[in-house]
């Protein structure tokens, strides 16, 4: 008799019987879904619960008691009803204004959809955040003063859990400033004016070759419009086709997929401007996509797995962009008129773009490791070292990877261990140098033969299937460790001494090998010799064969 007296209006006033109800269990499920119905809907009963204190204990238990043993719960508040309510709230026309209520009843059920994913996370039916327009519903929060200490700042935090991206560019001023009335009348033509200038940067180069144009309209458009719908007016127009419509994309879309991003035709990311804007929304897209994955992955195992792959991508794109060869798309909408596709040398000077792949490297241990061992072109690797301080870190990694146990052909162990040696000089941590010097140096000695070559036949012999010349590479490899070993300085006495001592085995093994072979097996056992004595000198050692 006590539940059928319970109304929508008298619980709104005073909700502290309903809440020990729930608590209780003293109540059916369908007499609670009805009272809630009524006062989600209802935009007076809405509005006069928001008001008081103990709202959000109401509604957070409402939805834990109604979606008890039911892992695909249905929320009462449909997506429809709740976008509907969220368009008519952020208008902004003054001739026919919104009534305050309506607003009060937007915040009731978003903060009713917010509880719930929180409560049913792998529900079919919950709200996707990043889909909505948070900045501007935060800040309709925050013009409110009565009730702020009891459901702001926990539906904020939430908030801030689940959308540290959105949420870090919140704005701090009153939502009457961000969006004045002006403002507001140019947002469809400032959106206009961004997808027209990229369009016209992308198909004329030549205007504007430092992209100074796009990055001013870019700069313009954020701040007016929410960043996440800038950055999806970027990527679409940069994503389209020539002569096609724009593809249909989300901010939600794109936080579960950044690497949408490497689509952009190349000549776009060798623009200054364009490139600038492009990494400005490939650094928010990224940390967007880490708390997805963390949010929805069973295990850290699963999570680290998705993250360095994604991540492995990402590098070596990146990586290309600032040293290496690439080739022009024949269908680039940048190049020249009768202009044939070309490998052309990309180098690319960038701090914007360096600070992006330090950042990327020094967010998961072990990337640089696994880089190395899928092979990156020696350019890269110079670069890694001279510019990326933070691959240092992966040195036992490194160290590990050359060990015995690892399945690795003998080229690959010692392009690996030219990197590595690289890496070693360049760290700071003696211990650590040391060690994996050692390793490196040690599989220099193990190859020597293979650099040499068979005896009796041509040295190029040793070729894979693949068409790779094996002793080639070796060879390679090997004079590049020789010549990273002349910038091991003479004060550091533990790494010096460790790597004189693999080189004075090193010269015992062409010493005794130089009466063997043809002429060209001598003449290369002489450089070999030659580079190995200079880099002793460098350390201050000399050759001892005794």
């Amino acid at each position: 008799k006590y539940q059928k007296s319970l109304n929508h209006s008298s619980v709104v006033l005073d909700p502290s019987t309903l809440i020990q109800m729930i608590r209780t269990g003293n109540i059916e499920k369908a007499h609670l879904e009805q009272l809630m119905k009524d006062i989600l809907f209802n935009s007076d009963s809405a509005d006069t619960l928001l008001r008081h204190q103990k709202s959000y204990d109401l509604l957070s238990g409402a939805i834990a008691f109604l979606s008890k043993d039911n892992e695909n719960a249905i929320p009462l508040v449909s997506q429809v009803y709740l976008h509907s309510l969220i368009k008519q709230s952020i208008a902004k026309n003054d001739k026919e204004g919104i009534n305050e209520v309506v607003k009060n009843q937007m915040i009731l059920n978003f903060a009713y959809s917010v509880l719930f994913l929180e409560e049913n996370p792998k529900s079919t039916f919950v709200l996707d955040l990043r889909e909505e327009p948070l900045l501007e519903i935060v800040l309709l929060m925050r013009e409110k003063s009565d009730y702020k200490d009891s459901i702001y700042d926990l539906i904020c935090s939430i908030l801030q859990r689940r959308c540290p991206d959105i949420m870090s560019s919140n704005p701090s001023s009153p939502i009457t400033e961000v969006f004045n009335q002006s403002e507001l009348q140019s947002k469809d033509k400032i959106a206009r004016l961004l997808t027209s200038t990229i369009r016209d940067g992308m198909k004329n180069s030549h205007f504007d070759p430092s992209g100074m144009s796009v990055e001013r309209a870019f700069l313009l458009a954020q701040r007016i419009l929410p960043s996440t719908e800038v950055d999806c007016i970027v990527v679409r127009t940069m994503i389209a086709l020539p002569n096609t419509p724009a593809p249909f994309l989300t901010y939600g879309m794109l936080c579960r997929d950044p690497l949408l991003i490497l689509q952009f035709p190349l000549a776009v990311w060798q623009c200054r401007g364009f490139r600038r804007m492009i990494l400005s929304i490939l650094g928010r897209l990224l940390n967007a996509n880490d708390s997805l994955v963390r949010q929805t992955s069973q295990s850290e195992d699963v999570t680290d797995e998705f993250l360095i792959s994604r991540n492995l991508i990402l590098l070596r794109s990146l990586l290309s962009l600032a040293t290496g060869y690439v080739m022009n798309e024949k269908n680039d909408p940048l190049l020249k008129p009768n202009q044939h596709p070309k490998i052309s040398k990309a180098l690319v000077k960038d701090r914007m773009l360096t600070a992006m792949i330090r950042s990327i490297v020094a967010k998961q241990e072990g990337l640089i490791t696994s880089l190395i061992r899928h092979g990156i072109p020696d350019e890269a690797v110079d670069w890694l070292v001279d510019n990326v301080p933070e691959c240092t870190r992966d040195a036992n990694a490194l160290r590990a990877l050359l060990s015995e146990r690892t399945p690795m052909a003998a080229a690959e162990r010692l392009r690996t261990a030219d990197a590595s040696l690289r890496i070693a000089i360049a760290s700071n941590n003696e211990i650590e140098a040391k060690n994996l010097a050692n390793a490196c140096l040690n599989q220099l000695v193990a190859s020597f033969y293979l650099v040499l070559g068979p005896v009796g036949v041509p040295v190029n012999a040793l070729i894979e299937e693949s068409g790779m010349d094996l002793t080639q590479v070796c060879r390679k490899a090997t004079f590049r460790i020789l010549h990273a070993l002349l910038h091991v300085s003479c004060s550091r006495t533990g790494l010096k001494n460790e790597c004189s001592s693999a080189l004075q085995k090193l010269a015992g093994m062409c010493k005794a090998e130089s009466n063997n072979g043809p002429p060209r097996r001598k003449t290369l056992l002489k450089e070999i010799w030659d580079a190995l004595v200079k880099a002793l000198n460098a350390m201050g050692s000399g050759v001892s064969l005794n």
